[in-house]
């Protein structure tokens, strides 16, 4: 090939920006592995973890072995189990939030919400009536909070 050839420059330019993009996302998976490492140098028993294949729990016991950290979580909230994962499992810690809904299956505001629990009301016209007069407060106030 010539130089002079618009052929090779136009390969020159591909060439140049295969690097270019090879550079970067060899870049941000490292990034992603030195975070990964980073999370799992820093998890500690009590810590609420998902895995990879989608199981939430709660760390219980860590353990170090020859191969690796092995972790030891608790999963379910009535029937408790425990399973041992290897660290490699370990996608991430669990922040998600709790949703509460109302009978109506409205969405209370975790400010706003007082744990109802349904064994201890009757029936769930009881239940409708203490979420109405609750949700009617909150309107209230913040038609008091509007006057203001």
């Amino acid at each position: 090939m010539n130089w002079k050839d618009p052929m090779f420059w136009v390969l020159i330019v591909l060439l140049i920006g295969l690097v270019v993009m090879m550079f970067f996302r060899f870049r941000q998976q490292k990034k992603a592995q030195a975070d990964q490492v980073n999370l799992l140098d820093n998890l500690k028993v009590g810590d609420k973890v998902t895995t990879h294949i989608g199981i939430y729990g709660k760390i219980i016991k860590i353990v170090e072995t020859n191969h690796g950290k092995v972790f030891t979580i608790e999963t379910g909230d009535k029937n408790k189990s425990e399973l041992e994962l290897d660290y490699r499992y370990i996608a991430g810690i669990d922040d998600k939030e709790q949703v509460v809904y109302d009978a109506t299956g409205n969405v209370v505001e975790n400010n706003n919400a007082e744990e109802i629990k349904v064994d201890e009301v009757e029936n769930t016209e009881e239940l409708v009536k203490v979420e109405k007069e609750k949700t009617s407060k909150s309107k209230n106030k913040k038609n008091d909070d509007e006057i203001r």
